[in-house]
Parts: C-alpha cells; sequence; structure tokens
C-alpha cells in the first residue's frame, strides 16, 4: 500500500488535464444555462444528456494519466450522480416512449410544442393527495434501510450509523403521521416493499420499521377515539 501509495504520487500531471477539467465545467454551465432558457422538454432532454456525457468525458479524459481504470471510474461516477439527479429532479430519463421519475409531475408524457401539458394522471398505488405514489415512496426508504443495514454490517454502530438510523426513524415516524392523516392503509397497501424494508432492517435492530408501525397505530388511535 504505501509503494502504491508512492506510485501513485509521483506520476506527474500533465499540462493538458487542468484545460480538459474547465472545459469539462464550461461544457455544465453551458448546458444548464441552454436547458433554463428552453421550454421544449425535448431539446431539454438533448442538451441534458449531450452537456453532462461530453463533460463526464472530459473529466476522465483529464484523469486517464492515473490509467484507464481511474478514467472509467470518474466517467461512471460522473454519470451515476447525473442519472440519479435526472430521476429525482428532472422528466430526461425517457425510455421506450415512458418517461422514470420520482415525482409524478415529471412522469407525465411531453407536451407537443402546441399543447400545455396533459392533467396529472393517477394510478392504484397513488395517493389523491400527494405528489409521488405510494410505490416510489416506499421503495425509497426501502433502498435507504439497505443502505444503513449495510452500513451497520460493515462498519457497526458509528456515529454515521447512528445519524443515519435517527433519520430513517424520523422519516418513518413521517411516512406513519401521513398515512394516518390520509386515512390510507398500512404501509399504502405496499406490502412487498414492506416486508423487504423489514428484513433489510434487521442489522439496524428493525428501528425504522417500528417507528412507522408504532406512529401509524398511535395516530389511527387517536382518530378513533375523536369520532
Amino acid at each position: 500500500m504505501v509503494i502504491g501509495a508512492a506510485g501513485w504520487a509521483d506520476v506527474a500531471q500533465p499540462v493538458w488535464t487542468k484545460p480538459l477539467l474547465i472545459a469539462g465545467f464550461v461544457s455544465i454551465i453551458a448546458g444548464c444555462f441552454m436547458a433554463a432558457n428552453s421550454h421544449n422538454r425535448h431539446q431539454e432532454r438533448r442538451v441534458y444528456w449531450l452537456g453532462w456525457t461530453l463533460s463526464g468525458a472530459l473529466f476522465a479524459a483529464a484523469m486517464s494519466f492515473r490509467g484507464w481504470e481511474i478514467a472509467l471510474i470518474v466517467f461512471g461516477m460522473t454519470m451515476f450522480v447525473v442519472l440519479v439527479h435526472a430521476y429525482f429532479r428532472t422528466p430526461h430519463i425517457k425510455v421506450g416512449g415512458r418517461i422514470y421519475a420520482f415525482w409524478d409531475v415529471h412522469s407525465q408524457p411531453d407536451p407537443s410544442d402546441e399543447e400545455s401539458p396533459p392533467p396529472r394522471s393517477s394510478t392504484p398505488a397513488r395517493d389523491v393527495n400527494t405528489r409521488v405514489s405510494a410505490r416510489k415512496l416506499w421503495w425509497l426508504l426501502v433502498v435507504l434501510i439497505g443502505a444503513l443495514g449495510v452500513l451497520i454490517a460493515i462498519a457497526g454502530w458509528v456515529v454515521q450509523a447512528i445519524g443515519f438510523a435517527a433519520f430513517l426513524v424520523a422519516a418513518a415516524m413521517i411516512y406513519g403521521i401521513g398515512d394516518t392523516a390520509r386515512g390510507s392503509a398500512m404501509f399504502r397497501g405496499q406490502y412487498a416493499q414492506a416486508i423487504i424494508a423489514l428484513v433489510l432492517s434487521v442489522p439496524a435492530w428493525a428501528l425504522p420499521m417500528i417507528a412507522y408501525v408504532l406512529r401509524y397505530l398511535v395516530g389511527r388511535l387517536s382518530t378513533a377515539r375523536e369520532k
């Protein structure tokens, strides 16, 4: 490890590294500016993916003097961040004519240039008063609980794990409060995701799931007493 670290430090940085990095950031800024001044989803989508792919390629090229493995890692990490951002914040992930996005408003079909955006549609797993389907919310919770379980399994109850667990417990309680207020079924009917989340939460003593169930039941009892 010491030799590897020394070898890494001895690698001279080529003169073209900084210009490529600057070009990558310029590509990001230009893409964001063009997308912000466009009111056409198709154009925004093309600019988003072309701009970020170009930036990722420039960043990878800038780090290629470290080896092709590092260049691939840099490009892969860049595109992963871009993909996550696109899913949670934009309607830019479109495959086979279908848009994949976290928020309902971004999941709607592309309006034509002459038409206004279509009305919001509903699905069986969606609550009327929410902007996100119950299915997406619970899959997000599954992913987060799984990440917590992996962290605890690898590092134990370190400070980061305790903080992450506290955050998920609070989030689960908010889920429970919201479901009670809407009169929704427990887990909003997403029982498969709830079972998976329960299994993945075992390393965390199932604290997030216990917090959800307790808060949901308390809310239901309070509502029943008021009636």
